[in-house]
């Protein structure tokens, strides 16, 4: 996946503008959590053209919103995994004022069974104060080529040991925390051969370099947990770019 700042520059602001709008409106629902982080998770997510999104928290957030905004600067789509439906309405409500309903899926439930159904992931945020933070970062089936898991609520004991039992289990594998709301852990994977030549520290690139992708068939009779849809036609992707620093 080439990097596009173009991309990403459009969904940092975009996600700017939204979250004044989400304040303005009084979407309390979206502001139980802090917000410093979400800026950035939506110009990654953009910067690197990821088009299957997954986000698992107990409820929405401002990261959706950031998630939402990068999915549709993508013509991606974004799945929320969301183990409480107490504040489901009034994000739902968000989301359509917000003009990000056509990109988002709602989905309640088990986390960890209804992370199995899907793969090639491109961009993950997983908030480690889940329950079962650690079999949910084990089910997750990334882009082989290039992907991109960010973990939200890092500073915990446990969530830390989890996290960093993740990581060693991948191979391919460049991480840096970041000392911004409660704590953040960005990691990128790719081919253990393109880490070679790139070197651990030098996470500039996603190189496209399989052009075969096929999702899993959606078969809504296997899924779990209750879903929750909107279908609002999504923008064009635009502004692609070979280099990069993600």
């Amino acid at each position: 996946m080439a990097w596009s700042p173009d991309n990403a520059a459009r969904a940092y602001l975009e996600t700017i503008r939204m979250r004044k709008l989400d304040h303005q409106r009084g979407y309390t629902a979206l502001r139980h959590s802090e917000p410093h982080n979400t800026e950035l998770i939506a110009a990654l997510a953009a910067g690197m053209n990821a088009q299957l999104l997954l986000e698992i928290c107990s409820s929405a957030a401002p990261s959706t919103i950031a998630l939402a905004a990068a999915a549709r600067q993508t013509g991606g789509r974004l799945i929320c995994i969301l183990s409480d439906s107490n504040a489901l309405l009034h994000a739902m409500v968000a989301m359509k004022e917000l003009n990000l309903a056509g990109v988002v899926e709602f989905i309640i439930g088990d986390s960890k069974e209804i992370v199995r159904q899907y793969t090639n992931v491109d961009f993950a945020l997983v908030d480690c104060k889940e329950e079962d933070c650690a079999v949910i970062l084990d089910r997750l089936n990334l882009n082989p080529t290039c992907a991109v898991v960010v973990a939200d609520n890092l500073f915990d004991r446990s969530a830390t040991t989890a996290y960093g039992n993740f990581v060693k289990k991948r191979p391919g594998a460049s991480s840096i925390t970041l000392p911004i709301g409660k704590g953040i852990e960005v990691t990128r994977f790719s081919r253990v051969e393109e880490a070679r030549l790139v070197g651990l520290d030098e996470v500039n690139n996603c190189r496209n370099v399989e052009e075969t992708r096929r999702p899993k068939k959606r078969d809504d009779k296997l899924r779990k947990g209750r879903r929750v849809r909107f279908f609002i036609e999504t923008e064009e992707n635009s502004g692609e770019s070979e280099d990069g620093w993600f």
